[in-house]
């Protein structure tokens, strides 16, 4: 089922028709300025203002962390929080996937979706990350 998930994407992609696609052929962008983007280093303070931000909930994910108790514990684990937030960036950690069945035949990997299930530190990450990658797109555009 994982290998499935896996290799939808590229068979789906390899069905585009990249000539008439206009963002796939010509100079679209050449003068926009430097495309690379490199992120930059998460501070304690990107990590206190991604956690205010995120939605408070006594709920929690695969790691039994609530955001509500982040919140509360982030004055002493901010440290070794920005640290495990940058080892994420660089070592290019997921979430864990799992299968859901959406309808029509059990026994057909095609009537499944995979969904992520993420611990609340997750959650953080990808707000920080959304933030800085939202910030290079707007300098481009």
């Amino acid at each position: 089922m994982i290998d499935y998930f896996c290799t939808i994407g590229q068979e789906l992609a390899d069905e585009i028709d990249q000539s008439s696609n206009p963002l796939l052929i010509g100079d679209y962008m050449a003068n926009k300025g430097n495309k690379t983007m490199k992120f930059a280093k998460f501070t304690k303070q990107h990590i206190r203002d991604g956690t205010n931000k995120t939605k408070t909930s006594k709920d929690f994910g695969n790691d039994i962390i609530s955001s509500y108790f982040l919140k509360l514990a982030l004055p002493y684990i901010i440290k070794p929080l920005a640290y495990k937030v940058i080892n994420s960036l660089e070592k290019r950690e997921t979430a864990r996937a799992i299968s859901m069945f959406k309808n029509g035949e059990k026994i057909s990997k095609e009537n499944y979706r995979p969904i992520s299930v993420l611990p609340v530190i997750s959650k953080l990450f990808e707000r920080l990350v959304y933030n800085q990658l939202n910030q290079h797109l707007q300098m481009i555009f």
